[in-house]
Formats: C-alpha cells, sequence, structure tokens
C-alpha cells in the first residue's frame, strides 16, 4: 500500500498570513502582464516592490534574549511587526498616499536639549504640587519621569529603538516611547541597515552629473579613512581613525551585508560587491563620540566647521578608477551611493 503526499511550498510568516487575510494577497509577475513601459517605470519608481500587492520580509534575532526570531512584513500600505511568530502590532500608512519603499529597525540617541529641558522641568515640579491626584495620574507622571529603557540598548542606557519607514518623499520615525519625527528624503531610498550602536546606512540611487546635489537636502555623511585603530566590543579603547580619502566606497558597489543590532557584538562589519570589478570588500565601521557638547557650552564655531567638514568627506571613486573625483574642495561634497547618516 503505498501513501501519496502532496508537497507544500515554503509555510508563510506570521506578517505574510495577516496580509493575506486582509485580501492583498501577493502576487507574483506572472499572474499579472505588464508591458515593457509599465516594468521600466515600475522599476525606476517603485524600485524595491514587483507589485503593488508584493510582500516583502526582514527577519532576524529578537534583540531581547529568549523571545526567537524578530521579523518586519510589509507591503505597499501595511506592516507586520511578529515576534516568535506572533503578530505583535501593525501599522498602516494609506492616508500618506505613497508606496512603503522599506523598513527597518534602528536605534537613535535622544536630542540633548530636549533632555536637558525634561530634565529641569521634572526637578522643577513635584507630584504633590499638581493639582490632579488619583493613583492612575501618579502612575503616569513616574513613567513620563522615569521612561522605560529597551532591554538590550546597544552601549548606551539612553539610546531608544525606533521603526523607521521610507516612503517615496519622506521617511517616518516611529519610538518606542510614541514620539514620532517625519524626514523629508530629496531622493528615493532603496535599502536601509541598521548599524551599531546608533544610526542608519540609507542606499539611495546614483545621480547623474548634470543634476544639482544641494548641500542642504543631503543626510550627514561620515567620512571613510585608511586605517581604523582601536574601539573594538570588548575593549575600551576609543577608535582612533586616519581621516584620508584613499579608501573609498565605490559608486557601482553593492552593499551585501552590515553587522547592526545583536550581530555587532563582536565586529562591525560592512560587506560591498562591485560587479564591474568582481571585488569584494570587507569594511570596518566605528563610531566616534561628537567634538561638540551642548552641556558643556559648545565647541567654537572654527572646530564645528573643521568637525563637520571631516565628517562630510565624500563616498566617492577610490584610486584605481580611471575617471578623477573632479575638483577638490574644502567645503562638504556629496556621492550618492551608499551613504550613512
Amino acid at each position: 500500500m503505498s501513501i501519496h503526499a502532496p508537497l507544500s511550498t515554503a509555510p508563510f510568516s506570521p506578517g505574510q498570513t495577516y496580509l493575506r487575510s486582509l485580501g492583498n494577497e501577493p502576487t507574483t509577475e506572472n499572474d499579472i502582464e505588464e508591458s515593457d513601459l509599465l516594468k521600466s517605470l515600475r522599476n525606476v519608481f517603485a524600485p524595491n516592490q514587483s507589485s503593488a500587492t508584493a510582500v516583502r520580509c526582514l527577519a532576524g534575532p529578537s534583540p531581547v534574549p529568549g523571545q526567537g526570531e524578530e521579523e518586519l512584513s510589509w507591503n505597499n500600505r501595511t506592516i507586520v511587526w511578529s515576534i516568535g511568530g506572533i503578530p505583535r502590532r501593525t501599522w498602516d500608512f494609506a492616508h500618506e498616499k505613497q508606496d512603503i519603499q522599506w523598513v527597518c529597525w534602528a536605534w537613535f540617541h535622544p536630542d540633548d536639549v530636549i533632555s536637558t529641558q525634561n530634565a529641569t522641568s521634572h526637578h522643577d515640579s513635584s507630584l504633590d504640587d499638581n493639582p490632579t491626584f488619583g493613583p492612575f495620574f501618579q502612575f503616569l507622571q513616574r513613567q513620563r519621569m522615569n521612561p522605560s529603557q529597551d532591554d538590550h540598548a546597544p552601549e548606551s542606557p539612553t539610546a531608544c529603538r525606533a521603526l523607521v519607514v521610507f516612503l517615496r518623499d519622506i521617511a517616518k520615525v516611529l519610538m518606542r516611547n510614541g514620539v514620532e519625527h517625519t524626514i523629508h528624503l530629496p531622493f528615493l531610498v532603496r535599502r536601509a541597515w541598521e548599524m551599531s550602536p546608533t544610526g542608519l546606512l540609507v542606499n539611495a540611487p546614483k545621480i547623474g552629473k548634470n543634476l544639482t546635489r544641494l548641500p542642504l537636502d543631503e543626510f550627514k555623511i561620515v567620512g571613510c579613512a585608511r586605517s581604523i585603530l582601536g574601539g573594538f566590543s570588548d575593549g575600551g579603547t576609543p577608535p582612533v581613525v586616519e581621516p584620508l580619502p584613499s579608501a573609498r566606497l565605490h559608486p557601482s558597489d553593492t552593499v551585501l551585508y552590515v553587522s547592526g543590532g545583536t550581530d555587532a557584538d563582536h565586529e562591525r562589519l560592512l560587506i560591498s560587491h562591485n560587479n564591474q570589478k568582481r571585488r569584494l570588500t570587507i569594511w570596518r565601521y566605528a563610531s566616534r563620540k561628537p567634538v561638540m557638547s551642548l552641556h558643556g557650552g559648545g565647541a567654537k564655531p572654527r572646530e564645528r566647521v573643521v568637525n563637520d567638514r571631516l565628517d562630510r568627506i565624500p563616498l566617492g571613486q577610490d584610486d584605481e578608477d580611471e575617471e578623477p573625483l573632479g575638483e577638490q574642495h574644502h567645503g562638504p561634497c556629496f556621492h550618492r551611493s551608499a551613504e550613512m547618516i
């Protein structure tokens, strides 16, 4: 007696199952016949999605030990966050009337000015002086004075985890404490990666030389160094960099992997691949504390300018390229390839 068992496809993730229940079942390119013109336009305006109902997933280990795998699933309007196979929360951006390009988690430091103002107001006021009373109100006041921190904050107890949603011309930063920020984007974000301890690596499309680049419309670019000494995760030595733009990320390079979050506990690495030169490059990135501080009165204007210029070294072509980098100047210059913010 023989038993025939049909082979099933790969199981759907919790986010895909939820989006299918809403009627937004993922489709393939074979289901809908598209013309070459429509495919070209879709590749320009929505390069991260093959169709309006396509579901994308971004999975990784949860920052809290013992909770299993964390996953973000999204289509062009809805985002589903699940941990350990259980959906935890959903976000809907249909009111923005823009397709979701990419979604990822990231760690950010709160603004020093806001933290100082909140700390001053908390010391000046007390719970007893407030005319409103009751255990529930006092509990909310204590929560505002002592906000709960994440269980696995990287290196700094003041860092806050946020969900970053990239739309067509804006980005939404949804903090875990309920604060929401909107960033206007001068370019279309193709992909973004979480970096350690804080920040993002944003991949923007290459822009032709005939287009004007406005410094005020750009993200702040970090500098490339010839060498990095110290700054390892297991040591207390701060990183010492040699800020010479000799090693750079080529515009034709494609970023394959960025260690961030729990992956960056041992080493912070970035891997890029150049298809034209058939070259695989392994980069190491480090985090440096800013020179100026708002609590200590700040740095001198000249020091601010020098520090800003050092941090805006372009991620341009390397020494092996035939075409020169162009005119060298002391002001901030930019090159849109893979930009770190």
